[in-house]
Parts: C-alpha cells; sequence; structure tokens
C-alpha cells in the first residue's frame, strides 16, 4: 500500500513556534500550532505600536472529526493592546468537489476555526489560515517602553509577541503624513497630514502636492481639519466645505483627469503660529494590491529657511488574511502541490510527467491553485516527473517514484517548490548637461512596476549610477517592468529621455537643455513682485546669506538618506545580488 507523503514547507525564518496536541477522538488527533511573525526578521516577534503581527496556524490530522474548533486568543489590556481584522474565511480543498470543511471568523479579540461535517469525507487533511493583528503600546511614559504578551491557543501559551513604543520627544517635524487601515473598516485607508507641527513663524505659503498609488481612489467628501495654535485647544472641522467657510483662502485642487493627483497650497497668513492637521480616507478599489502608497512634495519656509520640493513617503499594506486547505486525498488518487519557494503562493502551469510501467506516459499540468492531480489510478509503480515550468522560474529537478496498492485507501500527495529564476537586470542611469553650471544633484524615481523609489544622482557619482536588480518578481515570478522617471528643473527644457533596452539590460540617458533665456522680459516673476514691494538697491550681505542658506537646504529629509538601497530593495530579496556602484555617493 503506498505511503501519502506529506511535507509542509517551513513557514518563515526565526519564528517563536510551539506546537500542540489536541485530543480530538479517542484514537485520533488533530495537529496544529501557532506562530507570530513581524516584517522585521532581526526582531520576528516584536513590532512598533501601531504596526501588525502576521499570526499564522497550521492544522493536520488523518481523521478529523465535525464540529471540531481552534480558538487563537490575544493581549488585551490596559498598557498592551491588539485587535484583529474582522473577516471571515472558508475553508476549501482545493482541487476538489468537497467543498469547504469549515471557516474561520476572525474579531478584534480572538479567532476561531471551526470544521464541518464535510471533513469527515476525506482523509490526511493538513491546512494553514494566515491573518494579522495591530498592536498598540499604551505604557504612560515618554521613555522607551516595550509590553510583552502572550498569543494562546486553546487558552495554553503558544508564543510571545511584543510592542514597542520609542522615546517622545518634546519638539516634532515640521510635517509628517501617517496612513492606517482600521481593523473594522478593512475596505479603506486613513491619510493624515500633519503641518507645521511647532506652530512656528512661516515667512510663505505652504505648498503640498500630493500623488497617490493606483488600487484606490480618493472619496472627496472625506476630508477633515484640524487648527490650532501653539497651547489651545484644536478646532476641528469635519468637512472641507466648512473649514473653507473659516478659511477661504485655502486652496484644495484636484486634478480632473487623474483624480488621485491633488494639490493643497496654505498662503502664509493662514499656516503662520498655526498647526494645522488634514485627513482624508481613500476606498480600496483592488482588493489583492498588497500595499497602497502616497507621495508627496512639500515646499515651505520658517524664518531664512527654505524647503524647496522636500520628498515624502508614506504606504500602507493591506490587511492580509488567508485560508488554505491543500492535502486531503482519496483512495488511488495522486495529487500534485507546486508552490513558489519562499512566498508559499501556488504556481500554475507547471508541466509533469506521469510514467507507469508498460503503460503510456500521462501529462499532468497544475491549475491556478497550483495543484494538478487524477484519480482511480490502476495498481502498480508509477515515475513522476517535473518536465516545464513557466516563464521565470526554474524546473525542479526532483524524480517522484511511488506505488499504488490493491487496497490503497489515501492515495499519494507530493508538495514541490519552484525557485524563482535569479536572472538579473543591469541598469545604468546617466544624466547629462548642456551647460558648465555647478549643479548638486538631481532626486530620480525608478519605477519597478507600479512601485516609484527615489535615488539621487550628483557630481561625486559622476552623474551615473547603475546596479543589479531582480528581472523577475521574487513573490510571484512575474517580469518585472522598469522605468526611470526624471523631473523638470527650474531654468532647463523638460528633460529628453532616451532609453536603450537590450536583454537583460536597460541603459537610460537623461538630457537637460537649459532654457533660452529672452532678454526682452525680466528672468522670472519673482523679481517682479520683487520690484513692486520695495526700491532696487545694491545686493547686502543679508541677501547673499539668505541666497546661501536656501540653495544648502537639503530637499529630501526623509527619502534622500536612502540613496541607491532602498530602490534596490526588491533586487536584493535575492541573496547573493551584488549591487554595483559607478560612484558611490556621499552620505549627508
Amino acid at each position: 500500500m503506498g505511503q501519502s507523503k506529506i511535507a509542509l514547507a517551513e513557514y518563515g525564518n526565526n519564528q517563536p513556534t510551539l506546537g500542540l496536541v489536541s485530543e480530538l477522538a479517542q484514537d485520533e488527533v488533530c495537529q496544529y500550532s501557532v506562530s507570530a511573525k513581524a516584517t522585521d526578521d532581526t526582531h520576528p516577534n516584536m513590532v512598533v505600536s501601531g504596526e501588525r503581527i502576521l499570526v499564522h496556524v497550521d492544522f493536520s490530522g488523518k481523521e478529523i472529526k465535525a464540529n471540531q474548533s481552534i480558538k487563537i486568543t490575544w493581549p488585551d489590556t490596559d498598557d498592551l493592546e491588539f485587535l484583529g481584522y474582522v473577516c471571515t474565511k472558508p475553508l476549501v480543498v482545493e482541487s476538489s468537489n468537497i467543498g469547504h470543511i469549515g471557516s474561520i471568523e476572525v474579531s478584534k479579540h480572538e479567532a476561531i476555526i471551526t470544521f464541518n461535517e464535510q471533513v469527515e469525507k476525506i482523509k490526511n487533511i493538513s491546512g494553514y489560515v494566515d491573518f494579522e493583528i495591530e498592536g498598540f503600546n499604551h505604557a504612560e511614559t515618554r521613555e522607551e517602553n516595550i509590553q510583552t504578551g502572550n498569543i494562546y491557543l486553546d487558552g495554553k501559551k503558544a508564543c510571545v509577541i511584543q510592542v514597542k513604543k520609542y522615546k517622545s520627544s518634546n519638539r516634532g517635524t515640521f510635517y509628517y503624513e501617517s496612513s492606517q487601515i482600521y481593523d473594522d473598516d478593512v475596505n479603506h485607508v486613513q491619510w493624515y497630514m500633519g503641518i507645521n507641527n511647532n506652530c512656528d513663524a512661516v515667512s510663505e505659503a505652504v505648498v503640498i502636492e500630493k500623488r497617490l498609488s493606483a488600487g484606490q481612489e480618493i472619496n472627496q467628501n472625506s476630508f477633515y481639519v484640524t487648527v490650532n495654535e501653539s497651547g489651545e485647544n484644536p478646532v476641528a472641522y469635519y468637512s472641507w466645505a466648512d473649514f473653507s467657510e473659516a478659511y477661504p483662502e485655502v486652496e484644495l485642487m484636484i486634478d480632473k483627469q487623474t483624480p488621485n493627483h491633488f494639490s493643497i497650497k496654505l498662503p502664509q497668513e493662514s499656516v503662520n503660529l498655526h498647526h494645522f492637521g488634514i485627513g482624508y480616507v481613500t476606498n480600496i478599489t483592488n482588493q489583492k494590491q498588497k500595499e497602497f502608497s502616497n507621495h508627496s512634495v512639500v515646499t515651505y519656509k520658517t524664518g531664512k529657511k527654505l524647503v524647496k520640493n522636500a520628498q515624502y513617503s508614506s504606504k500602507v499594506e493591506n490587511v492580509y488574511a488567508k485560508t488554505m486547505v491543500k492535502n486531503g486525498t482519496l483512495p488511488c488518487e495522486l495529487k500534485i502541490i507546486k508552490e513558489i519557494a519562499g512566498s508559499k503562493k501556488p504556481l500554475a502551469n507547471v508541466i509533469f510527467s506521469l510514467i507507469a510501467k508498460e503503460q503510456a506516459e500521462m501529462v499532468l499540468t497544475t491549475d491556478e491553485q497550483g495543484i494538478a492531480n487524477i484519480q482511480n489510478l490502476p495498481a502498480g509503480n508509477y515515475t513522476l516527473k517535473e518536465v516545464t515550468a513557466p516563464e521565470g522560474f526554474l524546473v525542479n529537478p526532483e524524480v517522484f517514484e511511488f506505488e499504488i496498492g490493491e487496497d490503497d485507501v489515501q492515495g499519494e500527495l507530493y508538495q514541490v517548490v519552484n525557485q524563482v529564476d535569479p536572472t538579473t537586470v543591469f541598469i545604468n542611469t546617466q544624466v547629462q548637461w548642456d551647460d558648465e553650471k555647478e549643479h548638486s544633484e538631481v532626486t530620480l524615481e525608478l519605477c519597478a512596476d507600479e512601485q516609484l523609489e527615489s535615488f539621487t544622482v550628483n557630481k561625486e557619482n559622476q552623474w551615473e549610477i547603475a546596479g543589479e536588480f531582480a528581472k523577475y518578481h521574487p513573490e510571484d515570478g512575474h517580469k518585472i517592468s522598469y522605468k526611470v522617471v526624471a523631473p523638470m528643473i527650474d531654468g532647463y527644457d523638460e528633460p529628453v529621455i532616451k532609453e536603450e533596452r537590450q536583454t537583460d539590460k536597460l541603459t537610460t540617458i537623461i538630457s537637460y537643455q537649459s532654457k533660452a533665456i529672452n532678454p526682452e522680459k525680466p528672468e522670472t516673476d519673482d523679481n517682479k513682485d520683487t520690484d513692486k514691494e520695495t526700491p532696487v538697491t545694491p545686493e547686502t550681505d543679508d541677501n547673499k546669506d539668505t541666497d546661501k542658506e536656501t540653495s544648502e537646504e537639503p530637499s529630501l529629509p526623509t527619502t534622500g538618506t536612502k540613496s541607491l538601497a532602498s530602490i534596490l530593495a526588491i533586487a536584493t530579496t535575492f541573496s547573493g545580488i551584488s549591487i554595483v556602484l559607478i560612484s558611490e555617493r556621499k552620505t549627508k
């Protein structure tokens, strides 16, 4: 009789996992375990307050009975609180007409997996559920603090989780933005901007230009604003219409052609010595999208300090919940389950050859769930091997041999993983100028599919930067589309971008042509305004200092320090991929 082969892939790295066994019947058991993992692999069971932990529950059993359940709970105290993202998911056996064998229901304070009567129709069941909980450290202290709690499985301690709160500062940045998906509202993203957070004296208008990623759309009726002076209670406006009545000079402009682009202008007289908090909501239009981002370009001036086109980015990961019941075989059945190594995602269109002794070859192809199966196999010896894999993946070279006996009652099951093809693309970017002026730096953006990341080229790296990037996405193996985006620069025409694409190589040359100056017109509108306000006087040292301070003000307080490492995040998912810098950028 053939033996069922079940080899579940190890979930994640360095996870604090404790397996528990619960007796379900007099002579049968269901084994299950729970683990919690944060996004930081160096501290896999710790998150910063307001971040999420992924809870992963494995279960398996030779015979699971109806009405059996698994209960998972998490901390809810005055100082440490976790909230589950509310959802209900069925447990469905892939490539089977049995239907769902149970469900998981996640509430704010617990999750319960329950099996129904359909579970008794199949043998050798194994599967898992994933869901997320959000952690908060409510300790009343301004010092750094870590709160520790436990996740419990059927009342027994399963793993330890921690939530960290950083030391508070008395003075904040001029501008920041944040994002969140509420645990009881997973169809919307909440965005917030904090402006002039220290109620500083502001000497020019504050201009904010926003660009939101795909997969979401702005709810134009969701804007709300709070305004307060230093030391005073804030005044709240729960609609933009109410806010506009009190501050008619403030401008909100939403691009009708691209609604996910909008800008806000706060005049100097409004924002001076005042803090503004502006919030709004976006509707999630692509529930399968992994994350949503929000890019801002901000210009402001406090005293003599001018910050021009400072770039900020905020992103929030979509709520993740998944169930999978992959194992479960019938007598004389062969089932193959294909997964992508690391991500555990199913892999379709993998072709296998199944050969029985003295019989014709059979061809099996995995479906969208990564499953290929054949039932009612006659007794005999079989050889199974993978023939082809889709683009972006390496063929698994393993060969499997098995026997189906005359009295087989449980079938054969193989879980086989495929590695993503590690081929890389060499991307070289150059910036050229048509004049000999001294230029400090240019911030470019590398677009990898829909993801934008900033990087800087300058004189120190000879206006050229290059590196090796993953050709195929490490999570699902699709071919990544790369493109370099260049900004407009004052005094220059729109940049001319020339691309040369070769096999596994992209060269981008960006050329800036200086604008021709019309001698009959003043150079800038700023000179016109200055002439109107004050008589023309010889340049003073004060003016020189102001110009110097303005030109040296860094324009990328948030993203500039990422340098090339940030844009290579997707490339460095593969261990061993080297990054080649033509000339290393000087850290500011």
